[in-house]
């Protein structure tokens, strides 16, 4: 699986068809597997994951999007504003 084809697996139905721009992308070594995004009850790789932490600003009304990504998988975190 590409990165874009799961950035798009990540975006939610009620967003896809409005207009989002990256506002903000930032390099990142994640920790372990979880991206950053650990769900409670699960385990996680210890191992130094290479991706991004991207911000997506949503046009219009300007909430913001958080995504941590590796190169294979996009994991969204909570919106900002």
């Amino acid at each position: 699986m590409t990165c874009i084809t799961a950035f798009d697996a990540a975006v939610p139905a009620s967003l896809a068809r409005r207009t989002m721009k990256i506002s903000n992308i930032k390099r990142v070594d994640w920790s372990d597997a979880s991206l950053g995004v650990s769900e409670p009850g699960m385990s996680y790789a210890t191992v130094i994951t290479p991706g991004f932490k991207m911000i997506m600003e949503l046009e219009p009304g300007g909430t913001e999007y958080v995504f941590h990504t590796s190169m294979t998988r996009v994991v969204p975190d909570q919106p900002t504003k």
